[in-house]
């Protein structure tokens, strides 16, 4: 009872994150930025840097970057078309004289920094909502199943609704204030409309993108640390959205359970990242403890020859060293990673 009453609180203080990749900077500059975002409150976020995985916002070294013409830009290896990345993109200034855009700061001031991160409210916003939403949710896990889709209003108007076999969408001008004071209801699947100009992403992107931000919350079961882990179904997360060490997680119980130990030392990752790590695939509901619901048994219960059909899956054949491939289907990790940094 105290660890689920510690749960609650540490989900209904939960300050929402927000995550930042740098471009082309050099160490020096990247390092001041980075002490410059940790003291910004822009939205009421904390603001994160990080190298791996999908960010929410890319901040680009203008001095560094030049326009290769029909929207293209270069920063070092990098190139990408900001119009067609799926977050916002800013530049710090200086700018290249090749480059033209509204969504540029002073790195040096706290103030234009602000000015900027409020300017792209639109686009950052609703990812803040949908971490207010699913901390409110964990707060009160024993109310809600993946059943469920979840209408939420306040004096009559839609602020969100979530659907846990779909997707989520929320107001454009919605806050996560807003639903501090809402009513949450359950509502029968297609009985719900989702008003015009709502922003719309699937709910599994949503729980894993709160369980990447979440630092106060221990997602993961207490039964998970003594018990094999296995396969439950493969995560319908983007690649780009996912850690080198997250693949290979899903890669290593693709071929059999393991225990929390076994996949430490297979990782190498340290035991609080393993367990935001499993956090998030148990809260997208990817693991599970009982065999019973393993995607393996599924397979046999629905009449598949799991042995025949291994080497033909989206698995293959299991890799001899973690140098190898690190997930289904994917390059590997140095060229998966260049893949991540460029757009053509």
């Amino acid at each position: 009872m105290a660890q689920q009453e510690a749960c609650v609180n540490a989900c209904m203080s939960h300050t929402c994150v927000l995550l930042v990749a740098l471009v082309g900077f050099e160490a020096k500059a990247e390092r001041r930025l980075a002490l410059l975002l940790d003291d910004c409150s822009a939205l009421g976020a904390r603001w994160r840097v990080v190298r791996e995985g999908a960010a929410d916002l890319w901040i680009v070294d203008g001095a560094s970057a030049h326009s290769a013409g029909r929207g293209l830009i270069h920063s070092g290896s990098v190139r990408f078309r900001p119009a067609e990345m799926p977050h916002p993109v800013a530049f710090a200034e200086p700018l290249h004289e090749s480059i033209s855009t509204g969504h540029r700061f002073d790195p040096e001031s706290i103030h234009s920094l602000n000015v900027l991160l409020t300017q792209l409210a639109r686009w950052l916003m609703p990812k803040l909502v949908q971490q207010a939403l699913v901390a409110q949710l964990v707060a009160n896990g024993a109310s809600f199943t993946r059943s469920n889709v979840i209408e939420v209003q306040h004096h009559g108007r839609v602020l969100a609704v979530l659907d846990f076999e779909g997707d989520t969408a929320v107001g454009a001008d919605v806050t996560p204030a807003d639903l501090r004071r809402a009513h949450w209801a359950l509502r029968e699947r297609g009985k719900v409309l989702v008003p015009p100009g709502f922003r719309i992403t699937t709910t599994e992107h949503v729980l894993w993108q709160f369980a990447m931000r979440c630092d106060a919350v221990d997602l993961l079961p207490q039964r998970y640390t003594r018990l094999p882990i296995y396969l439950r179904r493969t995560p319908a997360i983007a690649p780009r959205e996912l850690a080198d060490r997250q693949l290979r997680i899903v890669r290593e119980i693709a071929y059999g359970p393991r225990t929390l130990a076994e996949l430490g030392e297979f990782t190498g990752a340290s035991p609080q990242a393993l367990a935001r790590d499993l956090g998030a695939l148990y809260l997208i509901g990817a693991i599970t403890c009982d065999p019973g619901r393993s995607r393996a048994v599924r397979e046999r219960r629905s009449g598949a020859d799991v042995r025949a059909q291994e080497d033909l899956s989206m698995f293959g054949a299991r890799p001899k060293t973690i140098g190898d491939l690190t997930a289904p289907g994917l390059v590997p990790s140095t060229q998966r990673a260049a893949a991540r940094m460029s757009t053509h």
